[in-house]
């Protein structure tokens, strides 16, 4: 600790604490105080923040607990600021320490600044600030920084609800979009059955189809090979008798005719009598035969026009 220093003002902020404690015990109307190390240049102030203490959780400063009594909880915070304050003195310049009062919801209530002055023997420049300049930048600093706490405040809670309403409508989104999917996954899975099931049935009527025609075409191609080998049969048993008629003598075309003659039920049993033969050998009955012949192989006279 830096003991050169002479600290002004804690008095006054254990009564400003004991004053916002009030009389009643826990819980404390006060949830917060925060230490703050102040900078004040020609152009800006700023603050550090050096301890907080909360008065609705644990602290390590009260490893016991904080004590009940508002009074006895009055100088025990402000030993523990005090303590806070001279550990981080600066052993060659004055320092000032802002101490601010928070009560539910982070909103301000009230603050003490705390003078660490050098003695006058070391310091020969001017005192920092007067009492009376204390007093009156409180009084102006109190006024602003309570307003920019409660634009902050009120800043805060907007922030804090569209976070909660963003996240809640997240949070509604993401399960609509789980149970669309899931409603998506199972349409698609009964389509996809449907599907199969078309796809499956339709493979077999294609099946059945080819396998008909594949039969149909079977039971085709024998008849027309059977057909084609009946006529080649015809053609080379044809060949084969105007062949050995050829050879015996016999014009091929008669056998034509000597098939139509027995195919006759008049002339067919007369070329097979043994008599007809006979006949034909009188020279006579060839020449009435030749008539008859040549009278039917001549065409008909085609009529004259009148």
């Amino acid at each position: 600790m830096h003991h050169r220093h002479r600290l002004e003002g804690l008095p006054e902020l254990e009564e400003l604490v004991r004053q916002h404690l009030g009389k009643k015990g826990p819980p404390w109307p006060i949830e917060t105080l925060c230490l703050y190390l102040r900078e004040r240049g020609k152009d800006n102030d700023s603050e550090e923040l050096v301890r907080r203490i909360d008065l609705d959780g644990e602290d390590p400063s009260f490893p016991d607990g904080l004590p009940t009594d508002p009074d006895d909880l009055a100088r025990a915070l402000t030993r523990v600021l005090r303590t806070e304050i001279e550990g981080n003195l600066d052993p060659d310049a004055p320092m000032v320490w802002r101490v601010k009062l928070f009560g539910p919801r982070n909103s301000y209530r009230s603050s003490r600044t705390v003078l660490a002055r050098l003695p006058d023997a070391e310091s020969p420049a001017a005192p920092l600030v007067t009492t009376q300049a204390v007093n009156l930048m409180e009084n102006i600093d109190d006024a602003a920084i309570a307003q920019r706490v409660a634009v902050n405040g009120d800043i805060h809670n907007h922030y804090n609800r569209l976070v909660k309403l963003l996240f809640s409508g997240v949070e509604n989104f993401v399960q609509v979009a789980n149970s669309h999917m899931e409603q998506l996954n199972s349409n698609a899975q009964v389509q996809y059955r449907h599907a199969e099931a078309l796809t499956r049935t339709a493979l077999q009527e294609r099946q059945a189809e080819f396998s008909e025609k594949r039969a149909e075409l079977t039971s085709k191609a024998d008849a027309t090979l059977k057909s084609q080998a009946m006529d080649k049969a015809i053609s080379v048993g044809r060949d084969l008798v105007g062949a050995v008629l050829m050879e015996k003598g016999v014009d091929p075309a008669m056998a034509e005719m000597l098939a139509l003659l027995q195919s006759n039920p008049r002339t067919g049993p007369l070329l097979r009598n043994p008599n007809l033969k006979q006949a034909l050998a009188d020279p006579n009955v060839m020449n009435i035969l030749a008539e008859i012949l040549e009278a039917a192989a001549t065409p008909p006279p085609s009529p004259q026009p009148e």
